[in-house]
């Protein structure tokens, strides 16, 4: 893989956004691969289509590139709030590729993917609607948190200006790609407990309590206000976690993380 940017595919544009955009995807066309399967790069979807960016050609994976010159971002400004939520809700969310770069010296600094089965309603939020004089009066976007997306949700591809060996980064995207295979409700409390045990600083190979978890219950409720019984619900998603190799149950109420 290749982390340096061809300036020149840009050289016709005196738009920085659109610099960036031709440049970033022009990268992203020639080094990305999919994290899925095997394909070892992606295919472009034709210009100026709505919601992704690219495809695999082989197992049909739909991506959506994001990038940002300078600092890795914790929140990335997405599309319609209403469309995302639909999508969320039927399963239809893209995986989503962010990535930062360093204009002056058109280099690649990071890459992150995100598999669609990790966009939950936890980790987006509507944006605040356009100005009565905007073009698109009221519309209302959205709002990636990558910062309550859990660890296990942002396969790292390239870090800190060095890429990873492919065979990891597809490891860890088959780790948990049974998400993808649940409804909207069931990913998203999976997820939201695994987030939760990222915020609580548990990391593989350390033990936890369920009281760890219950410390975070107003966390829990602020994401499930209509959930009245949320210490249970905790307890049911570490059990589908054991189940899956995530967690090992070494006494009652106390686990190890994996």
């Amino acid at each position: 893989m290749k982390l340096v940017l061809d300036a020149s595919v840009g050289a016709s544009y005196t738009s920085a956004s659109q610099w960036a955009r031709r440049v970033t995807e022009a990268w992203a066309s020639g080094n990305l691969y999919c994290v899925a399967c095997t394909a070892p790069r992606l295919a472009p979807h034709a210009a100026n289509r709505a919601v992704e960016d690219y495809h695999c050609t082989r197992c049909r994976r739909q991506i959506q590139l994001k990038a940002k010159n300078g600092t890795f971002a914790k929140a990335w400004s997405n599309s319609a709030f209403e469309k995302k939520r639909a999508a969320i809700a039927a399963g239809r969310t893209p995986d989503y590729c962010f990535m930062s770069y360093r204009r002056e010296s058109l280099l690649v600094d990071d890459v992150v993917w995100v598999p669609g089965h990790f966009i939950t309603l936890s980790v987006v939020s509507p944006r605040r609607p356009l100005a009565a004089t905007a073009r698109r009066s009221g519309w209302i976007g959205s709002t990636i948190h990558l910062d309550r997306v859990p660890n296990n949700g942002k396969i790292v591809v390239v870090e800190r200006g060095k890429s990873r060996p492919p065979r990891k980064v597809r490891l860890e995207f088959h780790r948990l790609a049974f998400l993808q295979h649940l409804d909207s409700p069931r990913r998203r409390w999976l997820t939201d407990v695994l987030a939760a045990l990222d915020h609580a600083g548990i990391a593989p190979g350390q033990g936890f309590a369920n009281a760890d978890l219950y410390a975070l219950e107003e966390r829990f409720h602020q994401l499930h206000p209509s959930n009245l019984h949320i210490r249970p619900k905790i307890r049911q998603q570490l059990q589908v976690l054991q189940r899956r190799g995530l967690v090992t149950r070494v006494s009652p109420g106390r686990y190890v993380r994996h």
